[in-house]
């Protein structure tokens, strides 16, 4: 990747509020904005307790079709004794 790339993907980061960057000298410093990522935190928490229903639901039906099914009368006649 070229400097070039670099720095331009460090101005979209910038721009978007993700990292914070410094230039003293020739030494550029980039830092995690941990505020940027409020909005990304956000979005998921409104997913989150739906989806969990989902999930929690999609284990009930696995717990109910895990269970063996009942054995019938014509199974018992066919087994040795």
């Amino acid at each position: 990747m070229t400097f070039a790339a670099v720095l331009q993907h460090l101005q979209a980061l910038e721009a978007c509020g993700l990292i914070r960057s410094e230039k003293i000298g020739r030494v550029r410093t980039c830092r995690i904005e941990p505020a940027g990522l409020a909005p990304l935190a956000d979005w998921i928490a409104e997913r989150r307790i739906p989806a969990e229903r989902h999930l929690d639901r999609l284990g009930q039906i696995l717990a109910e079709t895990d269970q063996p099914p009942p054995k019938n009368q014509n199974q018992e006649k066919d087994e040795p004794q």
